[in-house]
């Protein structure tokens, strides 16, 4: 059975969320998003943007690490 990636399932949860930019709800999502980068490559960084821009920014990472 495959399996969409995990870029594509993050990227689908958090699709129109009515979050605030300000919610601990970002900084939840890009910890896990930086764990699975990490995991995949440990020299990746981190870009230098906050909330769901890090989220996007991060998923696309995830993508090229694929």
């Amino acid at each position: 059975m495959d399996y969409p990636p995990v870029a594509d399932k993050v990227e689908a949860l958090i699709a129109d969320l009515p979050v605030d930019e300000e919610s601990w709800f970002w900084d939840f999502v890009a910890s896990l998003l930086i764990a699975v980068l990490k995991r995949r490559d440990r020299d990746a960084g981190v870009p230098d943007v906050c909330g769901p821009h890090l989220c996007c920014e991060l998923i696309r990472d995830l993508r090229q690490t694929s």
